[in-house]
């Protein structure tokens, strides 16, 4: 789980990053396939397992709630990262790495 209570989300309309760029390369605006509206900035207010999955409730800039229900966390954490235009951390590659 990467993302906690608290964090705030707001939809990016940039590009991941995936390294150094040409100074002339072009910005390209991400399109928005996420259940995240990009007027509104979200809160992570909760987290509860199910019989569903992992529930995780949003409040928004307006009070409103958005419920979202994933199979897994890690699937959460997919669907925020995307929204933030993040990448998430490698973390198997960083234990096994620190385990050697």
């Amino acid at each position: 789980m990467h993302y906690i209570i608290g964090t705030v989300v707001r939809v990016s309309n940039r590009a991941q990053s995936s390294g150094p760029r040409s100074i002339t390369a072009q910005q390209v605006k991400r399109t928005n396939n996420t259940p995240f509206n990009a007027d509104k900035v979200y809160t992570l207010y909760n987290i509860q397992k199910n019989d569903d999955g992992v529930k995780y409730t949003f409040t928004d800039n307006g009070g409103g709630q958005l419920e979202l229900v994933f199979n897994e966390p890690l699937d959460a954490d997919k669907c925020i990262a995307n929204a933030l235009g993040e990448r998430l951390p490698e973390y198997d590659e960083f234990w096994s790495r620190s385990s050697a």
